[in-house]
């Protein structure tokens, strides 16, 4: 990263095209590279931030990357903030992409050339999920802090998506529906079924129909209740589940013997915080769950059970051993 964001105000952000880039159709480089810069220069966290609400603002819902500064600092003189941006509610209510309204935007449907093809981004910030139609009428819910990706154009020959995070599928019938994922695919023909794929954790429920997980050298067919992961050691595994319950749909995050971290990593998808504990402390396991209609409670109900405390400041939350 450059040190000439160190010198950048907000309206100089929005106008940079690697800025535009990482908001706008973002890479896992560039969500690297921007966390780092953050994290070392923390002291620009609110100009960043600021900078990424004012362009997920904006009315328009179709962007050219070619020159799309010019274009998108325009916009922003003729469409963004005509009403302030309500306060932040933690709801479970999943709003469809068609009816956001430009002050309380916070999902942004993008059409980005890249190679050649125009794709399509639909991404759920932190702290709000959304469902996406899609051109064949199959339905996407996105969890928070996820997105996916898929050319358009191409969609009524070969419906690919690429997800980055969570999202739960329900997938009409026809032509062949391949989800990427950086650690494996997933292929249906007409089910319902849900992918997770955060730091290096993969796995995909299949409540109806049947699909086939792809992941390395090995492929698994799923039916209805059955469940594959990632395992370090095993590969590709899949069990049979005692319930078919896509608990994030319904607010619920259940967890048996899961790294704290992974826990704390979820928390801050949901609640659009910045959770920071002791190295020991990540490594702890956890069985349980929180809900996310309040964040008091759900720190209490992961970290009180670990004789874990917790302090708020903003956004940030500091965990640490009980005294």
């Amino acid at each position: 990263m450059n040190d000439h964001y160190n010198t950048y105000s907000v309206e100089d952000l929005i106008q940079d095209e690697e800025f535009l880039r990482w908001v706008l159709n973002p890479t896992e480089d560039t969500r690297q590279n921007w966390t780092k810069w953050i994290e070392q220069n923390p002291e620009h966290k609110a100009k960043v931030e600021e900078a990424r609400s004012m362009l997920r603002s904006l009315s328009f819902k179709k962007v050219d990357t070619q020159g799309m500064s010019a274009k998108i600092w325009d916009q922003i003189q003729m469409d963004i903030q005509k009403e302030a941006t309500p306060t932040r509610a933690k709801t479970r209510i999943l709003p469809i992409i068609t009816a956001i309204s430009a002050a309380a935007a916070i999902l942004l449907l993008l059409i980005v050339n890249y190679s050649g093809n125009q794709m399509t981004t639909i991404e759920a910030a932190a702290g709000l999920a959304t469902i996406h139609q899609l051109p064949d009428q199959s339905e996407i819910r996105i969890n928070d802090g996820s997105s996916i990706s898929y050319d358009k154009n191409k969609f009524a020959v070969s419906r690919d998506i690429y997800l980055d995070g969570e999202a739960f599928f329900q997938v009409s019938k026809g032509s062949p529906f391949t989800v990427h994922t950086d650690l494996g695919t997933v292929q249906v023909l007409g089910t319902s079924f849900n992918i997770f794929n955060h730091s290096n954790h993969f796995d995909v429920i299949c409540k109806t129909g049947k699909v086939k997980v792809v992941s390395g050298d090995k492929e698994l067919i799923l039916t209805p209740g059955e469940k594959a992961y990632l395992n370090e050691v095993q590969g590709l595994t899949k069990f049979q589940l005692d319930t078919v319950e896509i608990d994030w749909l319904n607010g619920t995050f259940k967890y048996e013997n899961t790294r704290l971290a992974e826990v704390a990593a979820e928390l801050e998808r949901q609640y659009d915080i910045h959770i920071t504990m002791p190295q020991e402390a990540k490594d702890l396991l956890y069985t349980g769950f929180f809900i996310d209609n309040d964040l008091d409670q759900a720190l209490s109900s992961v970290f009180w059970p670990l004789k874990l405390k917790y302090e708020k400041k903003n956004n940030k939350i500091n965990i640490s051993r009980e005294d």
